[in-house]
């Protein structure tokens, strides 16, 4: 991944070209070699979180009597955890492997929330690279497009689904 994060495009229309491209990102958004190429280089790093929650304890447990405490999908993650402690020694664990890969987490594109009342609990938490804002129960958090709230309701999501219905109705304004 690191070697094609240092190699440069050229787009090319017709007989016109752009001078090389540095590239700032491994791959091209949409290539569809991403979720593939995503999965081979993440599978040793989710094999070895995983032995950390079976012997830790960390995570769900399922009926199976196995544990999650990670799921994945493309490029996002979330961390399951019954409290912020642990979810705090959870998500520090997995981000001390990307590491070790040579991959980071940008401190802004993370986001935590609980299943407590919004007025209990910690409001912030120091996942190691800085404070994180907890989001409140009925604010949620978009996950993969969907608004993921946790005060069992969903008016957020049935609220955002139909101003999108009515954006791609009318257009742009």
């Amino acid at each position: 991944m690191r070697e094609l994060r240092r190699q440069r495009a050229v787009v090319e229309l017709g007989v016109t070209k752009t001078r090389p491209i540095a590239r700032t990102r491994s791959l091209i958004q949409g290539d569809p070699s991403s979720p593939s190429d995503f999965r081979v280089a993440l599978d040793p790093l989710l094999c070895n979180f995983d032995r950390m929650c079976q012997q830790r304890s960390w995570g769900i447990l399922l009926d199976s009597g196995r544990r999650v405490g990670i799921i994945t999908f493309a490029d996002n993650y979330w961390i399951i955890a019954h409290d912020e402690s642990t979810g705090v020694q959870m998500h520090m664990a997995w981000l001390n492997l990307l590491q070790e890969a040579g991959w980071k987490v940008e401190l802004a594109s993370m986001q935590w929330m609980s299943t407590r009342l919004d007025d209990q609990g910690p409001h912030a938490l120091d996942f190691g690279l800085g404070r994180v804002e907890r989001r409140p129960k009925r604010v949620g958090m978009n996950i993969l497009g969907a608004i993921v709230t946790t005060d069992n309701c969903c008016e957020l999501e049935v609220r955002h689904r139909i101003e999108r219905a009515w954006g791609a109705f009318l257009g742009p304004s």
